[in-house]
């Protein structure tokens, strides 16, 4: 019984981890151009940074200012930081 209720509690915080990163950002119908979020992000002091999609948001990795390693979450509707990892 206690094997299937820890099954159970990790399959169903899986599941929440992977909703709530789906929530962040929604398609868009005209989405931010990548030349507005390199410069956007240029602007903020970002480097090394290669775009790509991630959970229906661009996704960002490079450096911040600062140097450390980090991955950047924008709305590709806004254009928008909606999320930083690793900062």
């Amino acid at each position: 019984m206690f094997r299937f209720a820890a099954i159970t509690l990790l399959a169903a915080t899986a599941f929440a981890g992977a909703a709530s990163a789906a929530d962040l950002c929604k398609p868009a119908a005209t989405p931010v151009s990548e030349a507005q979020v390199m410069q956007m992000l240029t602007e903020k002091g970002y480097k090394d940074v290669k775009l790509g999609k991630d959970e229906g948001c661009i996704e960002a990795k490079g450096h911040n200012a600062a140097g450390k390693r980090v991955e950047v979450y924008i709305d590709p509707t806004t254009g928008e930081i909606v999320k930083v990892k690793g900062a």
